[in-house]
């Protein structure tokens, strides 16, 4: 069989993938009939039997072989099935792992879409930027406040899109803190226009810790 992959086998490894790579078979979707078996005989998936643990009764444990994840990372723009129902809730499964790399890494999606966006020349990434724009704000210090307002003229190059996105990601792993100015006093016209919207809740200044 080579490399070459039907469509619904492409479909079928993407649907392992998104289970992280191993899975019962009765739980994978789409289902394979004279496609499974190519699968296994090429070596892109291993079988092996188990004990269910709620069923206690043996069934066929499926996971991808190095082959297979080599194949995978080197075809992820094959062609799948169109006509598989199953690829939607393939799809949800591959975005809510997307989402979850995305807040470990704190990157935003942006980085991913169109990696150039918010690097500098030397190759910065906008975590970083964004660490370097606060302190240089701050006169060098850490634990304290910084303007949004400030931090967006730091950082004019960056879309406000991606900006955005990566500090709520920082702010979900801990890096910083988005507070609101709660004294409407406090606001400025430029507060009011940098500020971060986030579930309803707007926030004007940031905090970081070294």
């Amino acid at each position: 069989m080579g490399t070459k992959l039907e469509p619904l086998q492409v479909l079928f490894l993407w649907g392992l993938l998104a289970k992280g790579g191993e899975a019962w078979k009765g739980d994978l979707k789409p289902e394979l009939h004279k496609n499974y078996a190519p699968l296994v005989k090429s070596g892109f998936v291993e079988e092996e039997q188990r004990k269910h643990p709620e069923t206690k009764r043996a069934r066929t444990w499926v996971r991808l072989s190095d082959a297979g994840w080599k194949w995978a990372q080197e075809h992820l723009d094959a062609e799948v099935s169109k006509g598989s129902k199953a690829g939607g809730q393939i799809l949800q499964d591959f975005l809510t792992k997307l989402k979850s790399y995305l807040e470990h890494k704190s990157i935003s999606l942006a980085e991913i879409i169109t990696p150039d966006l918010g690097r500098s020349e030397g190759g910065t990434n906008l975590p970083e930027r964004i660490r370097n724009a606060f302190l240089k704000e701050t006169g060098g210090v850490w634990n304290t406040h910084v303007r949004l307002a400030s931090l967006r003229r730091a950082l004019s190059d960056i879309d406000r899109w991606e900006l955005d996105e990566t500090l709520l990601a920082m702010g979900r792993t801990g890096q910083l803190v988005l507070y609101p100015l709660d004294n409407p006093m406090e606001r400025t016209p430029a507060d009011l226009e940098a500020a971060i919207d986030s579930a309803g809740q707007k926030f004007h200044i940031i905090y970081m810790e070294a």
